[in-house]
């Protein structure tokens, strides 16, 4: 009969299907399959993906014909300001939007109720937690080191100065991320 029948069940297949098999990487690989799908729907997530290297074109624009432009309009030599305008538009803003692209998401999540659910699996929140501060430190080396190269940025230091700067940024860009999930309530808290 069908006491039976889930008998069998139960004994063709135990629960969980696969007993100490499951390594985190499974986990993360769907909370990247997730974040994907997330980020393709979300106008405001993709704004602010792409704005990296539109600002990192800007930045080029300012150092070049920016620079001309003042010089030989105003009379105004900014070839001095360059590293400014880099550290600002570029240095900056880049770890900023990556921590808040990683805030927004961890919102989204507590808005969605995804984090409970998250937290009865082997996945735990340690691991979206590791995985999404990970993902932004890694979007944001390298957001940033392209952003320096499109932006023809230079470094007393060479190409040793311009590599601590992105492995700082890397590791500032946590610091958005873990505030918004700290502080906002709520998803439109978080923009705000």
């Amino acid at each position: 009969g069908p006491a039976a029948a889930a008998a069998d069940v139960r004994r063709a297949r135990p629960w969980p299907a696969h007993p100490g098999r499951y390594a985190p990487l499974a986990g993360v690989r769907s909370f990247v399959r997730a974040d994907r799908r997330t980020l393709v729907r979300d106008g405001l997530l993709v704004l602010l993906a792409v704005s990296v290297p539109f600002v990192a074109a800007g930045a080029r624009l300012a150092g070049t014909a920016g620079v001309g432009w003042a010089r030989d309009r105003h009379g105004v030599d900014l070839v001095p300001l360059l590293p400014l305008v880099w550290v600002v538009l570029l240095v900056v803003h880049t770890p900023l939007i990556f921590g808040t692209l990683a805030g927004l998401l961890l919102l989204e999540d507590r808005d969605g109720g995804v984090l409970p659910a998250v937290a009865t699996t082997r996945a735990s929140i340690s691991t979206l937690l590791a995985y999404r501060l990970g993902a932004t430190a890694g979007c944001t080396a390298v957001g940033l080191a392209l952003g320096l190269a499109i932006a023809a940025a230079d470094h007393a230091a060479g190409v040793a100065g311009l590599a601590a700067v992105v492995i700082a940024a890397a590791a500032v860009s946590a610091v958005p991320a873990l505030l918004m999930a700290a502080f906002a309530a709520n998803r439109v808290q978080g923009v705000a």
